[in-house]
């Protein structure tokens, strides 16, 4: 190959080889009131896979959630939010949306920060209500 096919590929590497998927909470909103099972709802472009990680605010830990269903760009999961029960009602909770491609996450794992991923979401803070 010559010199510019080599640039070319280059370029293309570099617009395409680190691609990112864009991961949005769409519901809930931030600061809302929810509920102890609510369903979370969001977009990912291109569809991959996506886990809801739920963090206590007064806490060091982050609950992974039920893995979401996808469907298209479009997903959604039910997750949990803080204890059965009225014990944690007004409470704080972090949500956010994770894309990971060794998925090496499992349901009802407490982990100790985020996961290391590149794509993932804004952070929502939810308000557990009755």
């Amino acid at each position: 190959m010559n010199k510019w096919m080599w640039i070319i590929i280059f370029f293309i590497v570099q617009a395409f080889g680190d691609a990112r998927a864009e991961i949005v909470i769409t519901t809930p909103s931030d600061n809302n009131y929810v509920e102890e099972r609510p369903i979370v709802r969001g977009t990912i472009n291109p569809s991959a896979p996506v886990w809801v990680i739920v963090h206590p605010v007064k806490t060091s830990n982050y609950w992974v959630q039920p893995i979401s269903t996808v469907n298209g760009t479009n997903w959604s999961a039910q997750i949990y939010i803080g204890r059965p029960g009225s014990i944690d009602v007004g409470k704080h909770f972090e949500i956010k949306a994770f894309s990971v491609a060794n998925n090496n996450l499992t349901e009802g794992v407490v982990l100790g920060r985020w996961p290391d991923a590149k794509d993932n979401s804004q952070v929502i803070e939810v308000i557990r209500g009755k």
